[in-house]
């Protein structure tokens, strides 16, 4: 692929919130894209991607009793011969966890993610948070917004979205690829992220 990429290590978090000046406006559209190694087993490149509003320690840790809110969307590639026998696993999920008052909880929403698979090798993704409802785009396409979000023990519940006022101040992406190579000590494939863009709403 053209450009420049940041290949990430596996469970090796990398975070630009040191770079970051000031905490994310409450409105904002954020995008990048992600490629995945060719593959040919079940599932191929996973990336996730965090939000958090948690103020934190010197060390990285949420503070004692912080109240705040977070944003993860985990994106994984799948293998298009499974398309037809019910063991197809690309998907992106997108979840908003909260200790706020009145918006406590997990959301969350699934989707069969076949834009990202072992031959469709790349996706842009988008993360649009606008008065306080969250919404994922893939390749400019819909896919999950948040007040449509459901909690795995109780589908009655109905999502609030983000409490007012709420400010991220914290990013972090990571590698979640499950495949390992045969030594066991790297990843058999890679993903990578590059053309990270956040802009106020």
């Amino acid at each position: 692929q053209p450009g420049k990429w940041v290949q990430l290590g596996h469970n090796n978090g990398l975070s630009p919130t040191t770079s970051l000046k000031k905490s994310l406006p409450e409105n904002f559209t954020m995008e990048f894209d992600v490629v995945t190694d060719e593959f040919d087993v079940r599932t191929g490149g996973a990336v996730s991607v965090s939000l958090s509003s948690y103020q934190l320690t010197t060390e990285g840790w949420a503070k004692p009793n912080e109240k705040g809110s977070t944003i993860l969307i985990k994106i994984e590639a799948g293998n298009e011969a499974d398309y037809n026998n019910n063991n197809y696993r690309g998907g992106a999920e997108t979840s908003i966890n909260s200790t706020v008052s009145g918006y406590e909880g997990n959301f969350k929403s699934n989707y069969s993610l076949r834009e990202f698979t072992n031959k469709k090798t790349s996706l842009h993704l988008t993360l649009k948070v606008k008065d306080g409802q969250v919404t994922t785009f893939i390749n400019n396409k819909e896919v999950a917004v948040s007040k449509d979000f459901k909690q795995d023990y109780n589908n009655t519940a109905v999502c609030k979205g983000l409490p007012p006022g709420t400010q991220f101040r914290n990013i972090s992406f990571a590698n979640h690829t499950q495949n390992w190579s045969p030594d066991g000590k790297s990843n058999a494939v890679n993903v990578y992220i590059s053309n990270i863009k956040i802009t106020k709403d």
